[in-house]
């Protein structure tokens, strides 16, 4: 073969994958509804965002969301149960069709898997106090101890805002609570998501406990499909439900039912959208 015939049949080869490529992302939605079945990746053991009751049974916000697309594309909807370190290997696998998971957008991430906009959730840190010690701010807990998680994203940021804080790292959000509610330290830094479902859950012994706003950026997530497919047909059908749920204030009702109240996140991108 000479170099000019092995260019040639190169660059067919290529032209042929791109097409291939091209042509399983944009019947994903039609496989879909084909198959009669939504595969979506969810957490089983996060709640109140993916979760079993005593029945074992998953329910969870994010279980709410994943039925209501299956409903608006006709099909059968088929939980699977995901963790942090396997959900983006299932995806790219393409065991399950896409995630639901409290998957947070980062600049890996982005490249792993296509992000779906706009973004349907978003935590942010804050700080869990008692009401009479007033807390406004990082900066009112200088020299006291604050009870965070271990490796938690938001520690380094906690760190530069008021280099003169002391965290002390708890492997488990409850046992960081129960320091709290000791006295051993003088507030519990955490996404705000969590301390509003912790206060919910149990309000009697939290109802003299304040959560405290920090002024750092919420962390959106996103649903997530394969890398490419955000801009297919499926894609669309995800960024328009996405929209109609802001617009519609749908997620402010699920986050309220799960949560026990609003974030400022949740309550701006309705405003935005509708």
């Amino acid at each position: 073969m000479t170099l000019k015939s092995a260019l040639m049949a190169a660059a067919l080869a290529a032209g042929i994958s791109s097409w291939l490529a091209g042509a399983s992302i944009a019947a994903s939605l039609s496989k879909i509804k084909a198959r009669g079945e939504l595969i979506v990746g969810v957490k089983d053991g996060d709640p109140p965002f993916g979760y079993r009751d005593d029945t074992g049974e998953l329910i969870g916000l994010e279980i709410d969301l994943a039925r209501e697309l299956a409903e608006r594309l006709g099909v059968k909807l088929t939980p699977f149960p995901v963790s942090a370190s396997s959900r983006l290997q299932f995806l790219q696998q393409g065991t399950i069709d896409l995630l639901i998971a409290t998957l947070a957008v980062t600049p890996h991430r982005r490249q792993a898997a296509g992000l779906i906009e706009p973004y349907y959730y978003a935590e942010a840190p804050a700080l869990l106090a008692r009401r009479r010690a007033a807390v406004k701010s990082l900066a009112g807990l200088a020299g006291e101890p604050v009870c965070t998680l271990v490796n938690a994203y938001y520690n380094k940021a906690l760190a530069a805002r008021a280099p003169k804080i002391e965290l002390v790292p708890f492997r488990r959000l409850r046992d960081a609570a129960g320091a709290l509610a000791d006295g051993d330290c003088a507030a519990l830094a955490e996404e705000n998501t969590r301390l509003i479902g912790l206060k919910s859950k149990r309000g009697d012994r939290w109802s003299n406990y304040a959560i405290v706003p920090l002024d750092l950026e919420p962390l959106p997530w996103a649903i997530a499909v394969q890398p490419g497919e955000q801009s297919s047909e499926l894609g669309a059908f995800l960024s328009e439900t996405v929209s109609a749920w802001h617009r519609s204030g749908r997620l402010a009702e699920l986050e309220k039912k799960w949560l026990g109240a609003n974030t400022p996140w949740i309550l701006e991108m309705h405003e935005k959208l509708r």
